[in-house]
């Protein structure tokens, strides 16, 4: 099976739906009552769909970067490589 570029991403996404569906749900009821709200609560409403967006846009990225970018830690069949490691013992 040919891996796409973005499959370890996908599948994330795949494996979490309801995390991700809580989440685009949270972030427009955020989105819709920044407008209903003014003054301080405004702003805390838009500094919580910030901080929604970023650890969403950030989780992705990093999984981007760990499961389709890096091919020294993990092959293309989704099982570690083995590192080499060294028995110290006496």
């Amino acid at each position: 099976m040919k891996r796409t570029r973005y499959q370890g991403v996908l599948n994330i996404v795949r494996f979490n739906p309801y995390f991700f569906i809580t989440a685009l749900v949270a972030g427009l009821l955020i989105f819709t009552s920044i407008w209903i709200f003014s003054g301080w609560l405004s702003i805390l409403l838009g500094l919580c769909l910030v901080a929604l967006l970023y650890s969403l846009v950030v989780s992705l990225a990093v999984s981007h970067w760990i499961y389709d970018l890096s091919k020294n830690f993990i092959n293309y069949h989704g099982s570690e490589i083995p590192l080499q490691t060294e028995s110290l013992h006496g």
